[in-house]
């Protein structure tokens, strides 16, 4: 089964949408060889439907060895706090991962959120905490995560924490990233979805990068109702 088929079934089986652009799945990571790496965890199939329901996600060792995405981590804020979903009590979390010398990706990813917080009703962006996870946390510590993720939206969050702790995370949400390079300048090869988990920390919609912040403003209206 190849590369365009395997991520719509996976999400399909759990109950949960992906939306994205029509554009093709590539545009969604840093660099085209990132599409080698990325064969169990993501596709460029386009699903025009989104879920209604909210099915239950059971987060075992059984479905990671399955593959399935467990919207889970144990990672440092910008006070150098250890946090986990679990410390964002009623509210849905819009998670994706990059790095701060991410030239486009993130940038782009950041600011498209920024303009789903701005035309969100109030209260419905008070409901959303938007989290940005680092691929780099050799780099990237938690006080220049926050200090980043800032710069686009005072309401959003960003994570790092050992490179043990960013691998869990990683594993968990399926998402893939690789060093790229030698010496300080090196890049980050990494995947860019964007991951909307309810209250009940069920994974409810999944973002590629591309999709416009009107398509996710339009979503997350639906779903935070």
């Amino acid at each position: 089964m190849n590369i365009k088929s395997m991520f719509p079934m996976l999400l399909a089986s759990m109950g949960v949408s992906l939306v994205m652009a029509a554009t093709d799945m590539d545009a969604s990571m840093e660099h085209e060889g990132q599409v080698k790496t990325t064969v169990d965890q993501h596709s460029g199939h386009n699903m025009d439907t989104m879920a209604d329901d909210h099915k239950q996600n059971d987060h075992s060792s059984q479905d990671q060895d399955s593959g399935r995405i467990i919207p889970q981590f144990s990672l440092q804020n910008g006070a150098g706090k250890l946090v986990s979903e679990a410390d964002f009590a009623d509210s849905y979390l819009l998670v994706s991962f990059g790095f701060t010398h991410c030239p486009y990706t993130c940038p782009t990813i950041l600011s498209n959120w920024a303009k789903v917080m701005a035309e969100l009703p109030v209260a419905m962006a008070e409901r959303l905490v938007p989290i940005l996870i680092t691929v780099d946390p050799e780099r990237d510590t938690p006080q220049m995560m926050e200090d980043y993720v800032r710069k686009f939206d005072e309401r959003f969050v960003g994570l790092s924490g050992s490179t043990e702790q960013v691998a869990a995370a990683a594993k968990n949400f399926r998402v893939s990233y690789e060093k790229v390079g030698a010496g300080s300048d090196y890049m980050i090869q990494h995947t860019g979805f964007n991951y909307l988990i309810s209250p009940q920390r069920e994974l409810v919609a999944v973002f590629r990068s591309g999709t416009s912040p009107e398509q996710m403003t339009q979503v997350i209206r639906r779903l935070l109702k």
